[in-house]
Parts: C-alpha cells; sequence; structure tokens
C-alpha cells in the first residue's frame, strides 16, 4: 500500500492557509472571529504560519454545549481562529488521498455523496431486495479509540509532521483530571452521596481517556469515515454483501436471504467488537414492506418515502417558532425565509403533498414577505 510524505509543507504554505480561510468562513460571515480575521488576513496567516512551522502550535481549549434534537449530545466547539482554519488546510491537502479509500457505498462528508444521494442509493435497495439489516454503532464518535485510530491514518501517511498535527488534534479532547475541582465539586456536596459522586466522576472521567473523536470538529466525520473504512472492506469484499450502504455509523445490508443476513450479523458484532472496540446499538433484521428508516426518511418498497414523524414533529415546531421569532426581533426576514427553505429542502425529497398543506409554508412566507413590505412603506 502505497503511504504519502512530504505534505506537511503543503499544509502550512500560505496560499493552503488562506484557502482554508475562505472555505472554512463559509456561511459563518457575520461572526466576529471571521470578520477581524478578514480584516487582519495577513498578519493571521503569518502568525499561524509561523506557529505550523515552529510546531508550537497547540489546539485550544474545547467550549461545549448540549443540543436535544434529534437526540441528546455534546457538541464540541473550537475557536475560528486557530483552529477551524488549521483543519481546513490538512483536509484541502488530505482530502483526495483520504477519499480514494473508500468504498462507493460509503457516505457523509464527501463530495457528491450526501445525504440524499445516499437515501436515494437506499430507495434502490429497497426495490430491489426483500430484506435489510439496519445497524448502528453504539455512541460512536465518544467511543473511537485514540490509538487504532492513529494506526489506520498511519497506514497512507508517513509524514512525521503532518502526523504529529493530526495527533495534537486527536490527543486535544483528553485533558488532564481537574482533581481540584472534583475537590469544590464534593465539597458542595451532601456527605451521604460524597464517595458515590468522587467513583462516578473519576470514573467517568477515566473512561473517556484514550478515546473520543470530537462532534463538532471539522475532521472528526473524516477520522470516522477512515475508521470504518476496514468495516466496509470486510463487509463487501469477506462476506460478498452486493447491496451495502453506510452513512457515517449508520449502515444497511440488504438481501433476499434472511438466513444468511442473520448470519452475517452475528460476524459483524463480533468484528466491530473484537476488531474495532466499538459496540452495536442496534442490528435489526426484517423485511423492507415495513419500511426502511434512514437518515430521517422512510422508504417503501411501493416507491414511495415519507419523513420520519420525530422530524415532521420536530419541523413543525420549527415552523410555529418563525413568527414569533421574527415578530420579536429574534431573527431577521432572511433568517426567517432561510428557515423555511430548510423545511421546503426536506419536504421535497419525499411524499410529503399533505403534510405542506397542514405546514401551510407557501403562507407563510407570503406572510413574511407582507409583513417586510409593510415595515419598508413605514420605514
Amino acid at each position: 500500500m502505497k503511504r504519502f510524505g512530504h505534505l506537511y509543507q503543503k499544509i502550512i504554505d500560505q496560499e493552503n492557509l488562506v484557502k482554508a480561510h475562505q472555505r472554512a468562513r463559509k456561511g459563518k460571515t457575520s461572526k466576529a472571529a471571521v470578520r477581524y480575521v478578514d480584516e487582519h488576513l495577513e498578519e493571521c496567516i503569518e502568525l499561524l504560519h509561523t506557529a505550523l512551522k515552529n510546531h508550537t502550535y497547540r489546539v485550544s481549549d474545547y467550549r461545549t454545549k448540549i443540543v436535544y434534537e434529534p437526540k441528546e449530545r455534546t457538541i464540541y466547539m473550537l475557536p475560528y481562529f486557530p483552529d477551524c482554519i488549521v483543519q481546513h488546510a490538512i483536509l484541502l491537502v488530505l482530502e483526495d488521498i483520504w477519499d480514494k479509500r473508500f468504498l462507493y457505498q460509503s457516505y457523509s462528508c464527501r463530495k457528491g455523496k450526501g445525504q440524499h444521494r445516499a437515501s436515494a442509493l437506499c430507495m434502490q435497495y429497497v426495490r430491489r431486495y426483500k430484506y435489510v439489516l439496519k445497524c448502528d454503532i453504539s455512541k460512536f464518535f465518544y467511543s473511537i479509540p485514540h490509538t487504532r485510530l492513529k494506526s489506520v491514518i498511519r497506514r497512507k501517511i508517513k509524514c512525521k509532521e503532518t502526523l504529529a498535527l493530526l495527533d495534537e488534534i486527536i490527543d486535544s479532547i483528553n485533558r488532564p483530571i481537574d482533581f481540584a475541582m472534583l475537590c469544590v465539586l464534593m465539597s458542595s456536596r451532601d456527605s451521604v452521596f460524597d464517595t458515590w459522586f468522587f467513583v462516578e466522576t473519576l470514573r467517568t472521567l477515566s473512561g473517556l481517556c484514550g478515546k473520543n473523536t470530537p462532534i463538532g470538529n471539522y475532521l472528526s466525520q473524516w477520522f470516522g469515515n477512515l475508521y470504518l473504512n476496514e468495516l466496509d472492506t470486510v463487509i463487501k469484499h469477506k462476506y460478498r454483501v452486493k447491496a451495502y450502504l453506510r452513512y457515517c455509523d449508520d449502515f444497511l445490508l440488504f438481501g433476499d436471504d434472511k438466513k444468511s443476513l442473520n448470519e452475517i450479523k452475528c460476524h459483524i458484532r463480533t468484528f466491530v467488537e473484537d476488531a474495532l472496540y466499538l459496540k452495536l446499538s442496534k442490528s435489526d433484521l426484517f423485511p423492507v414492506t415495513r419500511g426502511v428508516d434512514f437518515l430521517g426518511y422512510r422508504h417503501f418498497p411501493q416507491g414511495y418515502i415519507l419523513i420520519r414523524k420525530s422530524t415532521a414533529k420536530r419541523q413543525r415546531k420549527n415552523i410555529k417558532a418563525i413568527m414569533y421569532q421574527l415578530r420579536h426581533g429574534l431573527i431577521s426576514t432572511e433568517q426567517a425565509l432561510s428557515k423555511i427553505a430548510s423545511v421546503w429542502g426536506w419536504m421535497k425529497w419525499a411524499n410529503t403533498h399533505n403534510l405542506q398543506l397542514a405546514m401551510q409554508l407557501s403562507e407563510l412566507e407570503k406572510e413574511i414577505m407582507s409583513e417586510e413590505v409593510q415595515r419598508n412603506c413605514k420605514s
């Protein structure tokens, strides 16, 4: 297998760093950090280039937030400068190298391999086969072991400086356990629970050491794809599954022989646990006539696609909030119309005529535009 070297100078090249900034700033031009870099571009690029050249760059501290839709997750956030720019600069050089390793059936974060392309391929398989094995991996990003991830990366990359930079990003999530902070927390708790609290907290923090690829990092999805590429290869080439599809940590296997799929399920579970050090959270085998729930849509062999109930419910809630947010100055007219366009984007890939009528999206757009015209006339 060919391994690539002499990559670091390409990554830290000032032209590459400028391109990385241009790519990273898309959709973020209103943020203060992005505007600052725009206004002081030469100075920022020179500072970043020098830090990378002298190997003094260190990943900044993470900020975290918890999101509850569609499920509870911890999102990790890094400053725009220098961290987001650095990760984009890395990917500008490594993307083609990594992408060529992936199988056709691997989707997410790849050019031309987005959510709706994956849904379309799922629909083809649903119409062609009788059964589907639907699997996903439990707490995938939080469970990726760093040691093995680094070994996977080293199969294609041999540039020591590039590997050191990637190791810095991978290891940045694991900070030393702050025992002083634990003592402060313990002092504020009831003495009955002190020992239990200390043990449980220490166990949780220790369990994260050497694991976790933070959701929110630009490189994390690529690390995830690299890590599961071995699973793709085993399923396609060892078990010769013709109809296979993976989007991030959710994957589907289709076939007409239920017994054969059931045997493969056992092999996959063993491989995931013994070779990848992960665990399956789901592995359901059922006829496609039940509808295959994948990427927010339910796919049926009759040829129609419905939006998942939880997704429809969430979109209804978002639509109801738009007018309130607009009238109270929480969002602008452009932001309100953008939110509606996002919902339209979900709708157009499924059979949603009745849902569109119930949500009254067209009427809402007209109402927003009418209020905007009235405001302009008054001013």
